[in-house]
């Protein structure tokens, strides 16, 4: 038997007997269950949010700012439209001078006269445009290629005409032609053996000034490839 002064015997709920420790509340409810809680100091905050950047591809940063940006993209433009602009004039230059190579090798010539073999019709360092196209007829003025050069002259006949010539000068057709030439002609003795009847595509051009003999009475006959057009118009000369 146990002395009853010297301990206290309890029963539980559980039906268990045993002594109480000292210092605990049999009404207490138990805490082992509970969640043990960390200090204010040790609980995690929400996660800080790092500063995003926009770096390029290659991870460097990038120091230009949007106004150089717009200013760059100002300038490239600015240049495709400098570079277009030079493109177009080089076109329009190109074509310019091509129409004027073509106009004036096919169509047009520009001539300077030299000398007065032609006066008083043409003077020295008069201008003359001359016009490739068509024929050309008795009293035109034409250029026509010699083995001299280009040179300027009346044409006098053509196909069909029969030209002789005596020590009055000229005779076309049996009779004087109906020009207004105020110095002789000279007919003999030249390379031009009269009388002859020219041909298809022949013409006999003299000078307005008769006496320079350098024309069909040297030449012979010109044929028509060799004619480089009639003359059209004159820029007279002004004191040059």
């Amino acid at each position: 038997m146990c002395d009853k002064g010297d301990r206290q015997v309890v029963e539980t709920d559980g039906g268990h007997f045993g002594r109480e420790p000292p210092g605990t509340d049999p009404d207490a409810p138990e805490d082992s269950d509970q969640p043990e809680t960390e200090p204010d100091s040790e609980k995690p905050g929400p996660e800080k949010s790092e500063p995003q950047t926009d770096l390029p591809p290659d991870g460097t940063q990038n120091s230009q700012d949007p106004q150089d940006a717009q200013n760059a993209q100002k300038d490239a433009k600015y240049k495709r439209k400098v570079r277009k602009k030079a493109v177009r004039l080089l076109i329009k230059l190109g074509v310019i001078a091509l129409t004027a190579y073509v106009t004036l090798t096919f169509i047009f010539g520009i001539y300077r006269v030299s000398g007065n073999d032609m006066y008083p019709a043409l003077r020295d360092g008069d201008l003359c445009i001359t016009y490739r196209i068509g024929d050309c007829y008795a009293g035109d003025t034409v250029a026509y290629r010699t083995p001299d050069g280009i040179r300027l002259g009346r044409v006098v006949a053509r196909e069909g005409d029969t030209v002789d010539g005596d020590e009055q000068g000229i005779v076309l057709n049996g009779a004087p032609p109906a020009e207004e030439i105020f110095y002789p002609t000279p007919m003999l003795d030249t390379a031009l053996k009269l009388p002859v009847k020219l041909k298809e595509g022949e013409y006999v051009i003299l000078n307005d000034y008769r006496s320079n003999l350098r024309d069909s009475r040297t030449y012979g006959v010109i044929p028509k490839d060799a004619l480089c057009g009639k003359v059209i118009f004159l820029f007279r000369r002004r004191g040059f």
